[in-house]
């Protein structure tokens, strides 16, 4: 659609004879419709400060929420969801709230939240359609595309206020009980880690004691800790570069020296 055309149809005013028109007049060149401009700038960033980024083409709404939001939050500000997606490369950081209007030109707002949706990297974002459209199927919409609230125009700024910061609360809640999870499960890991070096060093220490006890040599201990660890005479023999051969005697010799019969005798001895 290109718009609505409104006609208006005026009286041509013909001045009689004797009258005079305003001295320094001039016919404006513009209909009187035309808005301020959007020079409202993001606001510095502030890492202490929670982050939102607010999506809307009414310029005096969107003055208005920067106003209210600025001094708590920051707040970078874009007229349409293609603007808002740039924003997300030139502030410092992703917002942690996004708030946005629905009928705006280029991308409007339904579509700005499915593109969030799909993006792995901001899906996780909170989103809030602030909208004049009121239907149940825009609502119910708004919502199935994963926006927390679906709050219509005209709103009560102390209740829009209270939502926002109930919202931003949570989500900093939630990534710091996500950070400490974190943190208590890396304990976890380098605790069982170490418990598991430890019994491992203590299996060593008992096998060099063992073999001690048993007064084998430097080879035999290096073929019984390769038996003690699972490997056949053929890798034995590969790993200490002697024959399959050499391999069975050495093992026949550890096998008296320690009074056993069989490999899992012998493991089972060393390693107790």
């Amino acid at each position: 659609r290109q718009g609505t055309c409104v006609s208006v149809l005026l009286k041509r005013h013909l001045p009689a004879g004797d009258e005079v028109l305003a001295p320094n007049y001039a016919a404006r060149k513009y209909s009187g419709l035309e808005m301020e401009g959007f020079d409202l700038p993001d606001t510095e960033y502030d890492e202490r400060k929670q982050t939102i980024l607010l999506v809307e083409d009414n310029n005096a709404m969107l003055r208005y929420l920067y106003k209210k939001l600025s001094e708590k939050y920051n707040v970078c500000v874009a007229l349409n969801g293609n603007e808002a997606m740039k924003k997300f490369k030139t502030y410092p950081v992703a917002p942690d709230l996004i708030i946005s209007d629905v009928m705006m030109d280029k991308v409007d707002g339904f579509k700005f939240a499915r593109i969030i949706s799909e993006n792995p990297d901001y899906n996780h974002i909170p989103f809030i359609f602030l909208s004049a459209k009121i239907s149940t199927k825009d609502r119910a919409q708004g919502l199935k595309l994963g926006a927390l609230d679906y709050i219509q125009k005209p709103f009560r700024t102390e209740e829009l206020i209270h939502k926002i910061n109930s919202v931003l609360e949570n989500a900093a809640r939630q990534k710091r009980s996500l950070l400490n999870n974190t943190i208590r499960a890396l304990r976890m890991m380098n605790n069982q880690h170490a418990t598991l070096h430890e019994k491992e060093e203590d299996t060593a220490n008992v096998f060099e004691q063992n073999c001690s006890i048993y007064n084998l040599t430097t080879r035999e201990i290096d073929i019984a800790r390769l038996i003690c660890e699972g490997h056949s005479y053929k890798v034995l023999g590969d790993t200490l570069f002697i024959s399959e051969r050499t391999v069975k005697k050495h093992v026949q010799n550890i096998f008296e020296k320690v009074g056993v019969s069989n490999k899992v005798q012998l493991i089972n001895k060393l390693q107790a």
